[in-house]
């Protein structure tokens, strides 16, 4: 089998930038319940921000309070999301 990298060098540099241009922030699954449904989403915290993804996409953020845990203030703004019918 050929090697894919030696064939296509162009396309391995392009998706190392790609990479390279991503936060490096680790993205956090999490589940929620709301009115009887799951909802689900991601979060980060990058910065001292808080930032919610919801499956489709939409996205919110939040200071990250002092005291307060990073995943309570995600799950809040996805119930947010999910309270706009947004997640």
């Amino acid at each position: 089998m050929p090697d894919v990298r030696r064939a296509r060098p162009q396309l391995n540099s392009v998706c190392l930038r790609v990479r390279a241009m991503r936060t490096p922030a680790d993205w956090t699954h999490i589940t929620i319940g709301f009115e009887g449904r799951a909802v689900k989403g991601s979060f980060a915290v990058e910065d001292g921000m808080v930032i919610v993804k919801g499956h489709r996409g939409y996205e919110r953020t939040s200071q990250v309070e002092e005291g307060v845990n990073p995943t309570w203030t995600a799950v809040r703004l996805l119930r947010e999301l999910a309270a706009k019918a947004k997640a």
